[in-house]
């Protein structure tokens, strides 16, 4: 969407903290089988080697788990943890049965934070500021940064991690190093030195570790090591974690101020959002001091381990996870399926992960002819600012066909399998006759959320809906912003437009578009004259025999906001008075929007834009049929309809308002007056009779001076 709020944690994190709150949990096995595929078979097998070969006893891993766990601060655990990873990596290539070598060969894992990843021209300065911890990233973004502190896309993210520090863990891992027969590793790194893992990638010269036997201090194997140690720990521990558990007593700014499993989500919702649609899903971890939990996103929701392992007692099993995600390939990262092709210049995982989708194809079937037709994406267009949800992208894109030479676009979306294709909307409001629709040449499923890693999680569960990835080909309109950059003039010929289309939506075709917005009306030239176009029926539902929308989706949100204005200080007043249309509790929201119809000087106090004063009166017409309608709802509520409230707001009404028709008149309660005396039966007494309507000379009494009775009429 064309950004209006800054994307700050005030105005993201309560859809985050939902939607993390809402996360459906797994076993920690079944999570690392579904999207690492480490079995339990595999996963055995690589502990007893670990084990066995002791790789606790290699000097860069006592050297880094020394530092992480006597750290005081939260931030000197990052680069011992990016350490950590990477000499596991280094030690498992080559030796650990099966990891000849990784599918994205230079795989690293780095601290990102202090510094935040770029955000996307598309987003500009309202684009969100945000430092993931550590990423796991392609060693060649290191290299050739040609800067000491590397500065990421969010399309470089292969997995990011949030750490956040509670307690001190030195009692831990001095209890570990007692148990295994360890020597003492100093804060300060001891006899090996600290690596800087920013600067530049490990080596891949693999150390030399014994080849077999047991020797000292090794302990027995865990007879079910898929579980972890006896210390495992549930789900509990974590959200707990902060509050029960805050020992860090060192300095003020070593406590946790914010909740690791929404920054998280915060990550994720970035990668979903500025890289362009290239991601089917993303992946992260949170560390609350050694524990560690891992957390799948995709537009069906998110799924997390139920169970966390600690890094310190459970090591052996948590460099077995690192080597997995090392051994992923690009699909296992969040690829796209293979319907959506990268070009054969490209091809994977050398040039995993990509910038955008920009020279990768599909193909689609002609309806009529059957024709297969090979499409080719060309420019990103637009990307929906969403985790969870339809998540639609579009492109530019060429056809290999005749018939669609002229310019096209594709759309792709994440939309709800129950829900009705917007193709069908779209025919079935043609066939109706309503105008100002898109025309539509090609359309597909081309594969289900369920299909993928999901079928590995066996979820079953009510609050599951399943989506699948719909395309959708369209000729190619222009945005309204080009039009309205330097005018407001045709803003009344796009509302009669768009007023005459929904009208016949809902009563040619008994269909409801509910997502009206600046970026789902277009225009078009037709023989010098424009024309609008009402795009993306995503959100259009078909009336059942009542006049309700049938809803098939579960999460469904309303919201009226302002585009960019260009000054900062008259940005700055009307955000202030559209904030609050935004922000709070669902019932403060809807009083503050109410606030408008309320008062009669309700219009007047709208701050105008410079750019749209010479439509002050037509606005002002325009806010008076909706006042109308307000006081109609009021005091006749029950004896009028609840679609067009009498017909104080419809097509006619509104067009005959905003024509300049309707009888001009000082205060709408004239106009509530010519409305009573058209419908008599709503002021008729017990008796059947009929009142007298109010006088002209009523009505012209200062709003002071007025009031109504409990039928409507106005007295003195």
């Amino acid at each position: 969407s064309i950004l209006t709020v800054e994307h700050t944690n005030d105005t993201v994190h309560p859809y985050i903290r939902r939607d993390v709150k809402h996360a459906e949990q797994v076993p920690f096995d079944v999570w690392i089988a579904a999207v690492l595929k480490l079995n339990n078979p595999k996963l055995k097998s690589w502990v007893q080697y670990i084990k066995q070969h002791r790789w606790h006893e290699d000097s860069v891993i006592q050297n880094s788990l020394a530092r992480f766990a006597t750290a005081e601060k939260e931030t000197a655990r990052y680069e011992p943890l990016a350490d950590l990873s990477n000499r596991i990596l280094d030690m498992a290539k080559g030796h650990l049965p099966g990891v000849k070598s990784y599918p994205i060969d230079d795989i690293t894992m780095t601290r990102n934070d202090p510094s935040p990843l770029n955000r996307i021209p598309e987003h500009g300065p309202l684009g969100a500021v945000r430092k993931p911890d550590l990423l796991l990233v392609r060693g060649e973004k290191l290299e050739t940064s040609g800067s000491k502190v590397v500065k990421f896309d969010w399309t470089d993210v292969l997995k990011f991690s949030e750490v956040k520090a509670f307690q001190l863990l030195s009692d831990a891992y001095d209890k570990l190093r007692r148990d295994r027969r360890l020597p003492e590793t100093s804060k300060a790194g001891g006899k090996v030195g600290k690596q800087k893992s920013r600067r530049k990638p490990p080596s891949n010269k693999v150390a030399q570790v014994p080849a077999a036997g047991h020797s000292r201090g090794s302990g027995q194997l865990d007879s079910n090591p898929s579980t972890g140690s006896k210390r495992g720990h549930d789900h509990e521990d974590i959200d707990n974690a902060g509050t029960s558990k805050r020992h860090y007593s060192e300095s003020p700014e070593s406590l946790v101020t914010a909740d690791g499993k929404v920054q998280a989500g915060g990550y994720a919702l970035e990668v979903a959002a500025c890289t362009y649609g290239t991601r089917l899903f993303c992946l992260g971890e949170v560390i609350e001091d050694d524990k560690v939990s891992l957390w799948y996103y995709d537009a069906a929701g998110i799924v997390r381990t139920r169970e966390t392992i600690s890094i310190i007692h459970d090591f052996e099993k948590y460099a077995a996870v690192v080597v997995a995600f090392g051994c992923c390939d690009p699909f296992q990262f969040g690829a796209l399926p293979s319907v959506i092709r990268p070009p054969l210049s490209s091809p994977y995982p050398e040039n995993f992960p990509p910038r955008t989708l920009k020279g990768y194809s599909l193909e689609m079937t002609m309806p009529e002819t059957n024709e297969q037709v090979i499409l080719t994406l060309q420019d990103h267009i637009f990307t929906q600012y969403s985790l969870v949800g339809r998540r639609t992208f579009l492109y530019a894109i060429k056809a290999n066909s005749k018939p669609l030479k002229k310019p096209l676009i594709a759309k792709f979306s994440y939309q709800v399998t129950a829900r009705r294709a917007e193709q069908e909307l779209v025919e079935i409001a043609r066939k109706a006759g309503v105008e100002h629709l898109p025309e539509v040449h090609l359309w597909g499923d081309l594969w289900d959320m369920s299909e993928g890693v999901r079928a590995a999680f066996h979820i079953k569960s009510e609050d599951y809906e399943d989506r699948v990835l719909r395309g959708l080909v369209y000729s190619k309109y222009l945005p309204l912003r080009e039009l309205f950059s330097e005018s407001c003039d045709l803003l009344p010929d796009m509302i009669d437009q768009m007023v005459d289309c929904l009208h016949d939506l809902r009563y040619k075709a008994n269909i409801l578009h509910r997502d009206i917005s600046c970026n789902n009306i277009m225009y078009e030239k037709r023989r010098g004259k424009i024309r609008f176009i009402l795009i993306d029926f995503d959100s259009a539902s078909v009336l059942d025999l009542e006049g309700l929308p049938v809803i098939r989706s579960k999460d469904l949100w309303y919201i009226v906001t302002i585009p960019p204005i260009g000054s900062n200080a008259k940005e700055r007043t009307y955000r202030t008075y559209i904030r609050q249309w935004e922000h709070g509790t669902l019932g403060q929201v809807a009083n503050e929007k109410t606030r408008l119809f309320c008062y009669e000087d309700g219009f007047e106090r709208i701050s105008i834009p410079t750019q749209s004063k010479t439509l002050i009166p037509w606005l002002a017409r325009f806010w008076t049929v909706f006042r109308m309608a307000f006081l109609v709802k009021t005091i006749y509520g029950k004896q009028v309809d609840k679609e067009t409230l009498g017909g104080a707001v419809s097509r006619d009404a509104i067009k005959k308002a905003l024509a300049g028709k309707s009888r001009l008149c000082h205060s709408v309660w004239n106009l509530l007056a010519d409305f009573i005396k058209a419908h008599p039966v709503l002021t008729s007494d017990e008796d059947g009779s009929q009142s007298e309507g109010p006088s002209d000379e009523d009505v012209s009494k200062p709003p002071a001076k007025r009031r109504l009775d409990r039928r409507g009429r106005l007295l003195l």
